[in-house]
């Protein structure tokens, strides 16, 4: 796991915007769909994760109202605390934007990210089954998407974590 000391969060700036466009792959490119609308992660802020002055992961989310989206969550490797410390930065951030909750969504095939998230206390709002077929026409990909641990992937999963605010 990555030291504290080598790790620091930090809004991200123009100049991110290239490498957050390559980074965004992980989490299906530059535009992502959540419930059926399409963002595009320029339009909203982000928080960056550096380790040692190289940028190792980042966070997208907007503020609407009292409630939160985390559009994108993405870190270079799993397992060393980069995704717990950019939620836990962003949780803080909408939090004193006084909101309220911090909704999420997720694809089925997602088991890694399900794990993660309820363990940080989001817990499953809603299923909108079949949605990634929206997803995919407004992406503008066809035939039958395989991913994670070769699931098909199908349905949206909502998640969502009350804040203090």
């Amino acid at each position: 796991m990555k030291s504290a000391a080598s790790l620091s969060i930090r809004d991200a700036t123009d100049a991110d915007e290239p490498w957050l466009i390559v980074a965004s792959r992980e989490v299906g490119g530059p535009m992502v769909v959540s419930q059926g609308t399409a963002y595009q992660l320029r339009d909203y802020p982000s928080l960056i994760a550096d380790s040692e002055a190289v940028p190792i992961g980042f966070a997208t989310f907007r503020i609407e109202g009292a409630q939160a989206e985390l559009l994108a969550l993405a870190a270079t490797e799993q397992w060393q605390g980069t995704g717990s410390a950019l939620l836990a930065a962003v949780e803080t951030k909408v939090e004193q934007a006084g909101c309220q909750r911090l909704m999420l969504c997720t694809t089925n095939d997602n088991t890694d990210a399900l794990r993660f998230y309820q363990r940080r206390g989001y817990h499953l709002k809603a299923l909108n089954a079949g949605a990634f077929a929206e997803v995919q026409r407004i992406k503008g990909m066809t035939g039958q998407i395989v991913g994670q641990h070769q699931i098909v992937i199908r349905d949206e999963l909502v998640l969502e974590k009350p804040l203090r605010a």
